[in-house]
């Protein structure tokens, strides 16, 4: 059993899929015991959709490659920089559900980080939160869309709610550009491969 996310195109067909990579096992003492392993296997493929034909029909001359984590793998910046630097991936999508102890520390910092170290634009949904007295999960919310830049274009609440925002596709290579990270690493000292296996 694999937490999956899929892409769907405009007509409903299933255009690809990811099978969440890094599996949230944790035991903190006095605190909670949640390992996600007990109940759900690993992925093992990095998921970037090409723009090559438009299949979410965009109607751009150059159609954005689409990257897929799912909530934990976004705090591993090795994947999100592995799709960004070998798939030319244009922009990130990542549901998830942060709860509200993770959510306030880490939710806006994690997404804003990822947006600036690949220099995309990344697309975060979290589950909204459950009413008040609820026994349910207690998600975070704030799904929003950021930019390369690491500015916050569009932010939902902490309940249900669609979040609408204009990508400027051109500030990918205007950030690229400005600060040329892609062109100044120090491939003779380090680099990221993906594994062979």
């Amino acid at each position: 059993i694999f937490n999956t996310a899929t892409v769907i195109g405009p007509h409903g067909c299933l255009l690809d899929k990811h099978r969440k990579m890094h599996l949230f096992d944790v035991d903190i003492p006095g605190g909670i015991h949640f390992h996600e392993s007990e109940s759900l296997t690993a992925g093992d493929q990095i998921t970037v959709l090409s723009g090559l034909d438009d299949p979410l029909e965009t109607g751009l001359a150059k159609p954005p490659n689409l990257g897929l984590q799912i909530c934990y793998d976004i705090r591993f910046p090795e994947l999100s920089l592995l799709m960004q630097q070998q798939l030319n991936c244009h922009v990130m999508a990542c549901p998830a559900g942060f709860s509200t102890t993770t959510g306030p520390l880490h939710w806006h910092l994690v997404m804003r980080a990822r947006a600036v170290d690949t220099q995309c634009f990344v697309l975060a949904c979290c589950s909204a939160r459950p009413p008040e007295g609820s026994h349910d999960y207690p998600s975070y919310g704030h799904s929003m869309v950021v930019d390369p830049w690491g500015r916050i274009l569009a932010e939902a609440g902490i309940g249900e709610e669609v979040v609408h925002a204009e990508l400027d596709l051109d500030q990918i290579a205007a950030a690229r550009a400005a600060i040329p990270t892609g062109r100044q690493r120090r491939a003779d000292v380090y680099r990221l491969t993906p594994s062979s296996t």
